[in-house]
């Protein structure tokens, strides 16, 4: 009994997973890896004073923690929302979009610095 609850669970994730490798991708990876490789150029600030206190304090690496207590809670509201399936298409593409934003907004600013800066 224990094991195929535990083999339920497993293929409830995997589901999970399935569905939000897309906010994965841009959200967690291509803006974390965009927002952290612009501040250690030194050429670029944070304009979110909440995350620039936490960067002040616990360095560039924190955003890591942050998106991963966010994919925590992400995580919680797909068990909340999987009855709701217009709820949860909202919620998933809302924050996809969110992270599709955010990453080429950063590719932008830096490719713009970085363009100025070369010639």
């Amino acid at each position: 009994m224990v094991v195929k609850m535990y083999l339920l669970a497993q293929i409830k994730n995997s589901d999970f997973l399935s569905e939000i490798w897309f906010i994965f991708v841009l959200f967690i990876y291509g803006d974390t890896a965009t927002t952290i490789t612009a501040l250690w150029t030194g050429m670029f600030y944070e304009g979110n004073p909440v995350l620039c206190c936490i960067f002040d304090h616990f360095g560039y690496i924190a955003l890591v923690f942050l998106k991963a207590l966010f994919m925590v809670l992400f995580y919680i509201v797909y068990r909340m929302c999987r009855n709701y399936p217009g709820y949860w298409r909202f919620t998933k593409n809302s924050v996809m979009m969110i992270g599709l934003l955010a990453t080429f907004s950063n590719l932008r600013t830096i490719c713009l610095v970085m363009e100025q800066n070369i010639f």
